[in-house]
Formats: C-alpha cells, structure tokens, sequence
C-alpha cells in the first residue's frame, strides 16, 4: 500500500509539474479574445470543481479501506474523528498528509 502512495504522490507531482510548466511556456501562450478567455474561465472553474470533487470522493474511499483494514466501524459522525486512533503507525502520517491536502487542488 505504501507504494501505492508513493505512485500517486510522484504522479500528482509530475502532473502539478506539467502544469506549471505548461502554464509558464511562452511558446503556449496564444492571445485569446475576451469570450474566449470568459469560456476558458467557466471551463477551468468546472474542471476545478471537478478535481475538488474527486479529492474528496478519493478521501472518503480510503478513509473507508482503512476503516475496514483496522476493523473500526463508523458508529456516530460524532465518533468520525476516533476511527484513526487505532491504526497501525504506518497510517497515521497518510491521514495527517490527507487531512492537510483534503481540499487542494493541482491549478492554483
């Protein structure tokens, strides 16, 4: 599983990197007119709303593995936060780095 891991975060680095490099090159750049750059806007809006979607539905499944891995049942939403106090070590530092990325994305 810890490799796992290790693949997506060097994926979700590569990809952020792509972007960033994408957005930077001056070869890319084309002049748009206004509506273009007003649909590029709503299309990024989507395209972010969508990535923020899928982090979450994404957290929520592993979340729900690790629960199950550990044999904890989510009783009680005032109980959500005492599912992770008995895993094992090795997943306490993925929900702390989950918790702190829940909700960001790769296009600042």
């Amino acid at each position: 599983m810890e490799h796992d891991i290790n693949a997506y975060m060097a994926s979700r680095k590569k990809a952020y990197k792509m972007i960033k490099k994408y957005i930077n090159n001056k070869k890319g750049a084309k002049q748009f007119s206004p509506k273009a750059v007003l649909d590029m806007g709503q299309d990024l809006k989507t395209i972010t709303d969508t990535l923020k979607e899928a982090e979450a539905i994404g957290f929520s499944v592993l979340k729900s593995v690790m629960m199950l891995i550990s044999g904890e049942k989510a009783s009680s939403k005032a109980e959500a936060g005492h599912w992770f106090q008995n895993l094992p070590f090795q997943f306490e530092y993925i929900l702390r780095w989950i918790k702190k990325t829940k909700f960001r994305t790769l296009a600042y």
